[in-house]
């Protein structure tokens, strides 16, 4: 009997795929969205790297925007992931302090204004979004509720990780992460990974649900 991360697989790889020159008329308002990564294979499909979602009512394109189109690591914290594994791998450490620097703020800005190589920085965004929007592909799940979202999202999570099957590729970006709980589940996210994963019934339930929107 298939497990139901499995499930999960083989209903999201058969979802239409986006790439990150995506048509906004064809992304929903409201949802998840569902993360591949190329070279990352899970029983001979492709592999869930991410399921991520948003807070504010019909901002999921302005959240895929964030993630994927707009240079700034202090908008997404993915972004700021996928920087640090970059600079893990290509052994520029001295740059890594400066990128985990939040400058959100104007007072941070101020603060290290003298301190950082904003140029160096700018090049590492362009490195971001080039990996991403080229080694990314995504499917999304319309979802209206802003309660489903988050229970759904932490759900598939845990479901995922249930299969032994589940793993990286050996060479997968995510093994140069600085968070061990990337390195050792083989998603790009900290949070949820020891949720309550989601059974056969609330998995109906959520394609029921995804239908209906």
């Amino acid at each position: 009997m298939e497990n139901n991360s499995t499930l999960l697989h083989k209903w999201f790889n058969d979802l239409k795929r986006h790439t990150f020159d995506f048509d906004k008329n064809e992304i929903c308002q409201n949802g998840l969205y569902v993360l591949f990564e190329s070279g990352e294979k899970f029983e001979g499909m492709d592999r869930i790297v991410r399921i991520g979602t948003h807070t504010g009512q019909n901002n999921l394109v302005k959240r895929l925007t964030e993630h994927f189109l707009t240079p700034n690591k202090d908008r997404s914290v993915f972004r700021k992931h996928i920087g640090r594994s970059i600079l893990v791998r290509d052994n520029k450490l001295d740059l890594l302090a400066q990128w985990n620097i939040d400058l959100t703020t104007k007072k941070s800005r101020e603060k290290w204004a003298e301190k950082i190589d904003k140029a160096a920085l700018q090049v590492v965004e362009n490195e971001v979004s080039d990996y991403m929007q080229n080694h990314f592909t995504f499917a999304v799940i319309p979802i209206e509720s802003k309660v489903n979202r988050l229970f759904f999202e932490a759900g598939i999570v845990a479901t995922v990780l249930q299969s032994p099957n589940f793993y990286p590729s050996q060479n997968w970006l995510g093994k140069f992460a600085t968070h061990l709980k990337i390195r050792e589940s083989g998603l790009w996210q900290v949070q949820g990974l020891n949720g309550k994963p989601l059974d056969f019934d609330s998995i109906e339930n959520l394609r029921a649900l995804s239908l209906a929107e």
